[in-house]
């Protein structure tokens, strides 16, 4: 519920303390949005700082954690295992999964609510100034030989699953020089959680479609793109 989410954010803002900055990041189903905005409030009524990143999958966030000044982020989404379920992700500075110590120290403050509210003139701010592709594009870029694909036109046939790697990985793809059959390429919510039975559908039909291109290889690319 949006008061769940608003104390947890208070609690995970108590954590990081007055002054912190932080990354927030969401998918794009419209519960994750409520939940999202009702947690960030929490944070900046706790002296939080915060970096919106919008709709950003998990890997990028990650990604820019590592090389950022953040003490943390969070991530929001809908359970790719349960429609029902709403999960709330929280990293640390280095972009990995809050300690299981931390994240008790946070459960203690949520539910003991043991902590000062902020001063009217040290509520955090919320920006939407984060630029989270295109550090993960450059990143990514930097640590490939890119003169090998050059080399080499190959022809791949992506599913990007309806989720937002279809937002990265093109402009990644046309760096490398790959011929690219892209399928499912655009946001739709009501693809983020499927069951094992379609996603098993999903790679036959991917099969089926790389033979009769004849392409070099073929991926599929999950909603939550980490798989």
């Amino acid at each position: 519920t949006p008061e769940f989410a608003a104390r947890l954010g208070c609690a995970l803002g108590a954590f990081w303390g007055v002054g912190s900055a932080v990354y927030t990041s969401r998918d794009n189903d419209k519960t994750s949005f409520m939940v999202a905005n009702a947690v960030q409030s929490g944070l900046i009524s706790m002296g939080i700082n915060l970096e919106a990143m919008r709709v950003t999958p998990i890997p990028v966030v990650r990604q820019v954690l590592r090389g950022s000044n953040k003490k943390g982020g969070l991530h929001i989404r809908r359970s790719p295992y349960d429609e029902q379920k709403i999960d709330i992700i929280v990293f640390d500075s280095n972009g990995l999964d809050l300690h299981t110590n931390k994240c008790k120290k946070v459960e203690r403050l949520f539910f003991g609510e043991d902590y000062a509210r902020v001063e009217h003139s040290a509520v955090g701010i919320l920006d939407y100034t984060a630029r989270p592709y295109d550090i993960y594009r450059e990143n990514f870029l930097e640590v490939l030989d890119k003169d090998i694909f050059k080399q080499t036109k190959m022809t791949v046939v992506v599913d990007f699953s309806f989720g937002p790697a279809s937002t990265i990985f093109p402009a990644l793809f046309s760096a490398l020089n790959l011929d690219v059959v892209s399928l499912n390429a655009f946001l739709d919510p009501a693809y983020l959680t499927v069951s094992k039975k379609q996603r098993k559908e999903q790679v036959k039909r991917l099969r089926t479609i790389v033979k009769s291109l004849d392409a070099d290889a073929g991926f599929v690319i999950d909603t939550t793109c980490e798989r």
